[in-house]
């Protein structure tokens, strides 16, 4: 019987100790700002160090009862001490259900604080490529898919300067479809494609500003529409 009271004990302190952080918390979380709501989660969470030694100290009464419950030559609790330790495990149960809400509102809040980030910087880049055109025509060009590779540059002056590719969107591409060199996140000139065979084709070099000589690995994009 000593044996239940002091676990009793224990199991009580450790619960108002709990519960008392948890209401301090609460109070604390309504003055707090937003900013801060990520840290009180994650110093809530921590508490379940706390809140296993009340489980644990649950299990050892729940033990000690069954205990006694087959050993004949053990003494019964009392039914006030029955009654509370139902009571503890009914508190037990509302703590868990507690912290497993605590961890549900962590992740939504870890998850709401990642997609603010990302769309506070996808905001000041939108807002800096307003007053920066080469910087919008930068973007456009690096983000364009890839719709071809350069095998080889012939040089002809017979034939014309003209380049066979190989086809990485054969889907995207046709006879007379301008394609433009990028290299890193500008353009150093454009090619038509003159024929298609299979997976590779033959393109034309157009004629532009300054001399242009295509390089085997040069990546072919659609031009965007700036």
């Amino acid at each position: 019987m000593d044996t239940i009271k002091i676990l009793l004990t224990i199991t009580t302190t450790l619960l108002l100790g709990a519960l008392a952080w948890s209401w301090q918390q609460q109070r604390q979380a309504s003055k707090s700002a937003p900013s801060v709501e990520l840290a009180r989660i994650h110093q809530q969470l921590e508490e379940l160090e706390r809140e296993e030694a009340i489980m644990e100290a649950e299990k050892q009464l729940r033990d000690l009862g069954i205990a006694q419950a087959t050993n004949p030559t053990s003494l019964n609790p009392s039914a006030s001490a029955q009654v509370e330790l139902e009571n503890k495990a009914a508190k037990l149960r509302e703590i868990e259900a507690r912290n497993a809400a605590l961890q549900a509102e962590l992740e939504m809040k870890e998850k709401e604080a990642k997609l603010a980030k990302q769309e506070g910087g996808l905001i000041a880049q939108r807002d800096l490529e307003k007053s920066d055109r080469e910087l919008r025509r930068a973007r456009q060009i690096a983000e364009a898919l890839l719709m071809a590779k350069v095998m080889e540059y012939v040089n002809d002056p017979n034939t014309g300067s003209f380049v066979t590719i190989q086809l990485v969107m054969p889907e995207h591409v046709t006879v007379d479809t301008v394609l433009a060199v990028r290299r890193k996140d500008g353009i150093a000139g454009n090619v038509k494609v003159r024929e298609i065979i299979g997976g590779e084709a033959i393109a034309d070099v157009l004629p532009g500003i300054g001399p242009f000589s295509p390089q085997p690995g040069d990546e072919l994009i659609v031009p965007p529409a700036f």
